[in-house]
């Protein structure tokens, strides 16, 4: 049977976090693939934000860690320091409310429906995030219609390069 790929990215350090419970760093490097120092970057912030809380406390890759306040599958975004990071959360949500409603969309409409409250999405933004993924070729303009509308095209979105 096939390994699953790992996921190296602090969702997959989160995931792995979450389904140990109480965990170790280095266990969480070995079951993301992240490397140990990002691993410890990681969990630096999110102790710091108070999301995490060390229980047993031996040299720094030896300490273990359980999950104070779990934020779901969502992997929480802090910086080492603990603050909370909203650097690409809009770019994000414009392009979760592409993938999800998959039709013509125009600027305004999906401004509000990506927008939440601590990541306001205002269409001007939700238009230039639509006119650099129609250059990449992740979605296409549809002709004929004024204001202008885009498609989201799910083949050509990953062909691009987009996630």
């Amino acid at each position: 049977m096939k390994r699953q790929p790992l996921d190296r990215s602090r969702t997959g350090m989160w995931a792995a976090m979450r389904r140990r419970g109480t965990f170790r760093p280095r266990d969480i490097a070995f079951d993301s693939g992240a490397s140990p120092d990002t691993v410890q970057t990681y969990i630096r912030g999110l102790a710091a934000a108070g999301i995490i809380e060390c229980i047993e406390r031996d040299p720094p890759r030896y300490s273990i860690y359980q999950i104070v306040h779990d934020e779901g599958a969502e992997a929480p975004r802090v910086d080492i320091r603990g603050r909370r990071c909203t650097r690409g959360v809009r770019r994000e949500q414009v392009l979760t409310a592409l993938r999800i409603i998959s039709g013509p969309i125009g600027a305004e409409e999906l401004a509000l429906v990506a927008s939440t409250e601590e990541a306001p999405v205002s269409a001007a933004y939700a238009a230039a995030i639509c006119r650099q993924l129609q250059r990449q070729g992740a979605i296409r303009a549809v002709l004929g219609v004024r204001p202008r509308r885009w498609a989201w095209m799910p083949g050509a979105a990953e062909r691009a390069g987009v996630r």
